[in-house]
């Protein structure tokens, strides 16, 4: 309560606030899994009943493993956008960011302050870092939640600091 009075004290208001955007689109690649894997996985759902629910990791990996190669393209297509409002800056950005690319916005943001948005205006599962794909865990493995390319977090970084800096000024 007190850190909050004490920020309270030193809100600045204004009757008005200069409004800007910008957006762009990045083309990022998508992990599709190989021929081989594709064959395992197949080979490993052979002998599994058709009808409900996996509940054997390998079984429910491979199962994405097709879901993958049938059903998503080489290459997703992903708006990365920016507001202004007054001296605030807004990233809205597809999927579920990990923490770590908020933090290096803040970082590097042309902006005092700004907020991160996940999940807008598309959903391309968990954008983990290049360091949480080395280091695995659910949130990097390959499948309909986690199927960007590796290098996708600092592709998105610099594309918002792009747009952040572009209505800066």
């Amino acid at each position: 309560a007190d850190e909050s009075a004490r920020v309270l004290d030193s809100v600045r208001y204004s009757d008005e606030a200069e409004l800007a955007a910008a957006q762009e689109w990045l083309e990022l690649g998508v992990r599709l899994p190989s021929a081989d894997e594709v064959g395992a996985a197949r080979k490993l759902l052979a002998n599994t009943p058709k009808q409900g629910q996996l509940t054997d990791q390998p079984l429910v990996y491979a199962r994405e493993t097709v879901i993958l190669s049938e059903t998503f393209p080489r290459i997703e297509r992903v708006p990365v956008q920016a507001l202004r409002i007054g001296d605030t800056g807004l990233v809205g950005f597809s999927g579920e960011p990990f923490v770590e690319l908020g933090l290096e916005l803040r970082r590097k943001s042309a902006f005092r302050q700004h907020f991160l948005i996940g999940l807008s205006n598309h959903h391309v599962g968990y954008v983990p870092t290049v360091e949480a794909h080395e280091l695995g865990g659910y949130e990097a493995w390959r499948a309909k939640t986690s199927y960007l390319e590796k290098d996708a977090a600092p592709k998105v970084v610099a594309a918002a600091l792009r747009r952040l800096a572009a209505i800066a000024t």
